[in-house]
């Protein structure tokens, strides 16, 4: 069993998780016994090779898919769908293309769970709007903006709906480095006003090194916690801190561990050909 713990109050908890898909080939499995918990405000990342199981183990937390064995928890209750009470956001930007930037924001606050006064709504959305730097594009739609600009949009379509819990798969992978950069500053700066529990998926070591608590490093598939990382780092952090020699000595042991297993999945994608 691979099982990890932390020093934050339990919210979420993955207790001996396995799933495995059928296909045209016979199963595959892609999760193997896992579990680990988050704590309230813990801020894990997973990094791992292309396909190990990552994105499963998220939607499994999304209410998306169901675990075959195990079970998936929140505030000690078995996951059974997607609730608003866990945000997700995407690398494809997740934003309603027919919507401008106000109404893309205020949508979740018009669904029943989630329904908000008028009134309440526009404060809702100016405050995003200002926290997200998108002044002035309130009126614009989502194809007038660059693709930063949509990242920001989309990340606070999410957080407008005030979930406890965000569930991020590579939300900036997409992005030059510039960009992503300003996007890593405005989530850590979201997060220290509005203290959230995070899930992040990249293949990025340095932009989980840089954002995280706690990094679990993933095998090769069916996914197995190799390794969990505390990141001893303190918090705010700045982009000073990515060329001191701690950042530098972890994010080189780390993406050694990491390119070990991609190569273990290209030997094993190539045994299955």
């Amino acid at each position: 069993m691979n099982a990890v713990g932390n020093t934050f109050p339990s919210r979420v908890s993955f207790e001996n998780v396995s799933k495995t898909y059928t296909g045209a080939q016979g199963d595959v499995k892609v999760v193997d016994d896992v579990s680990f918990s988050l704590g309230e405000g813990d801020f894990v990342s997973l990094i791992g090779p292309s396909g190990c199981g990552k994105t499963t183990m998220l939607q499994m937390l999304a209410g998306f898919v169901k675990p075959d064995n195990g079970m998936v928890t929140l505030n000690g209750q078995p996951v059974q769908g997607p609730d608003s009470d866990r945000g997700v956001i995407f690398q494809e930007y997740g934003v309603f293309p027919w919507l401008t930037v106000e109404k893309n924001i205020a949508f979740g606050l018009t669904l029943r769970r989630n329904a908000k006064p008028e009134a309440e709504r526009k404060e809702i959305v100016a405050h995003y709007v200002k926290l997200m730097h998108l002044n002035g594009f309130e009126k614009a739609y989502p194809k007038h903006l660059s693709g930063g600009m949509r990242q920001r949009l989309a990340l606070a379509r999410a957080y407008a709906v005030n979930p406890n819990i965000l569930l991020m798969d590579e939300p900036f992978g997409a992005l030059d480095a510039q960009t992503r950069l300003a996007l890593q500053l405005q989530l850590m700066e979201v997060l220290t006003k509005e203290r959230k529990t995070v899930l992040l998926i990249t293949h990025s070591v340095e932009e989980a090194i840089f954002l995280s608590t706690r990094i679990l490093m993933i095998s090769a598939r069916p996914s197995r916690i190799l390794r969990v990382i505390d990141v001893p780092f303190t918090y705010p952090r700045t982009p000073e801190l990515t060329a001191t020699p701690d950042f530098q000595r972890l994010r080189l042991e780390l993406e050694e561990m990491s390119m070990e297993q991609y190569a273990q999945q290209q030997r094993l994608a190539a045994e299955s050909r």
